[in-house]
């Protein structure tokens, strides 16, 4: 018998499953590692807070192997909604990072980054919402 939180490993396993599977993530003519800073909101981050309860960052990786921080402190909420703007202007998902810190009671924390699929900021359903929207379906 499967407990709910193998059933929900499963569950996230599936959704990266379907995303890896897609032929093309994001616009037809986004390329991985190809974003411009041309293509970022303005302003960047100048500082990080390091004082948040939610220790995550949300950065682009730009064609030169920069990676730019566009949202510290990063709620959930406002990642996913920025990820899908990053997305729309040509970033492609698998750029899109998320930095997670990890302080395990100490000053100076250890981090993990992720791309923003792997936070589920960007689905199959996403880009098939993009896709029909870009066809002009209704």
């Amino acid at each position: 018998m499967v407990g709910p939180l193998e059933a929900l490993d499963q569950r996230y396993r599936t959704m990266i499953q379907w995303v890896s599977e897609l032929p093309h993530l994001g616009l037809p003519t986004a390329v991985p590692d190809s974003a411009t800073a041309s293509m970022l909101p303005a302003p960047h981050l100048a500082e990080i807070n390091r004082r948040s309860k939610d220790p995550h960052i949300l950065g682009v990786r730009l064609a030169d192997s920069a990676i730019v921080h566009l949202l510290a402190p990063m709620p959930h909420w406002r990642g996913r909604e920025l990820t899908h703007e990053l997305v729309r202007s040509g970033v492609h998902p698998e750029d899109i990072l998320i930095a997670s810190a990890d302080f395990g009671g100490t000053d100076d924390p250890a981090w993990t980054i992720r791309n923003c699929i792997e936070w589920l900021f960007w689905t199959a359903r996403d880009q098939h919402d993009l896709e029909s929207e870009l066809r002009g379906d209704e």
